[in-house]
């Protein structure tokens, strides 16, 4: 799902969610996330009775580049999208747009691993 830029990602991300839901993702019980999105783990257990494991970074950090646990799933995510030449360059008047060139650059990226 793509948003504007102007609503903040925890936004989105209820309204991605309760699309999943609706569709019948009833094998999901698990949500990873960052500390932007502790605000809604409550919610997710309520309403939709999966779990958000929130992993934030360390007050005690030395230096701005900590590793966190399961942030490489993301981090790759964004890479394999970066290959795409259209994506990292082009920005659309749509979201819908945006959400269709990001479906195929998936669709290609599944295809050249079979």
């Amino acid at each position: 799902m793509v948003s504007p830029a102007n609503n903040h990602d925890a936004c989105a991300a209820k309204m991605l969610l309760q699309k999943l839901a609706l569709v019948g993702f009833k094998r999901m019980k698990i949500i990873i996330g960052d500390g932007a999105y502790e605000h809604l783990a409550e919610w997710l257990l309520e309403k939709l009775k999966w779990v958000l494991q929130v992993f934030k970074r360390s007050d005690t950090a030395k230096t701005p580049f900590e590793v966190l646990p399961q942030r490489w799933k993301v981090e790759m995510t964004i890479s394999w999208l970066m290959w795409s030449r259209r994506l990292p360059l082009d920005y659309e008047a749509d979201t819908k747009t945006s959400e269709t060139f990001i479906l195929i650059a998936n669709i290609q990226f599944i295809l050249r691993k079979t």
